[in-house]
């Protein structure tokens, strides 16, 4: 109001004026309310769908981006719940689009080749027969021509589909079995609430060399949580579902 040179009891009414005429928007934060010029919101909702933009034209391939790999590139703005709920309003306004974990805009369609997508679909196979000893990346080489980025990016793909789920750099999983393992592990760990690799391994019908990656993964994500020799189920497990 002192910049304005306005009393400060006009200043509730004036800035609700500015709302309705959309030059001002008002965005609720806890317990306190943000009034921001609204060309201010537009200019970084229309940045938003710049770094998407640069980052489909960047990996082509690439159905979907990590969101706060996308805000990571606003960090200037200082505001995560503004960014978020800008990046809410976009994609309600059907600009971007959701797939899984990522977004995308929604003009954007991967372009994958016809044998590309053949790849793709020999790699998910591959891991859906395989179980908990899925093949490494590099198997498929021969079948990418020898191309390491391309395959890669075909892994990415598959990955940003849900059909695939990275546990390291060298082993992915099939979605299928990922929820498979996490439904054995609250099974067992209800009659046995510590469990070691070893029977993480025997529970999984796999070897040391792919458990280990797993068990690394479990606690990376948040399922368990290793204290020592063993690992527990990070949340309890409710009475209900003993």
């Amino acid at each position: 109001v002192r910049g304005m040179g306005v009393s400060p009891l006009q200043g509730p009414k004036l800035a609700e004026i500015l709302v309705q005429q959309g030059k001002l928007t008002s965005i609720s934060q806890g317990n306190r309310t943000l009034l921001i010029a609204s060309d201010r919101l537009e200019i970084i909702e229309g940045r938003i769908l710049e770094i998407l933009q640069k980052l489909h034209t960047e990996k082509p391939l690439l159905m979907a981006h990590d969101r706060q790999a996308v805000l990571a590139q606003l960090s200037y703005v200082k505001n995560e719940e503004l960014l978020q709920k800008l990046l809410e309003n976009l994609i309600q306004k059907k600009q971007i689009v959701v797939h899984g974990r990522g977004i995308a805009r929604r003009d954007f369609k991967p372009k994958l080749s016809i044998n590309q997508i053949k790849l793709k679909d020999q790699v998910v196979e591959a891991h859906l027969k395989a179980g908990f000893q899925p093949p490494e990346p590099s198997t498929f080489g021969p079948k990418a021509s020898g191309n390491t980025a391309l395959l890669m990016e075909i892994f990415e793909v598959a990955c940003a589909e849900g059909l695939l789920v990275k546990i390291s750099d060298t082993i992915y999983l099939h979605a299928e079995h990922v929820a498979e393992m996490q439904s054995r592990l609250t099974q067992k760990m209800a009659e046995q609430p510590a469990l070691t690799v070893a029977e993480i391994r025997d529970l999984l019908g796999t070897t040391r060399k792919y458990a280990v990656p797993i068990c690394e993964y479990l606690d990376r994500v948040g399922i368990t949580r290793r204290e020592g020799d063993y690992r527990y189920l990070a949340k309890p497990i409710p009475p209900s579902a003993v």
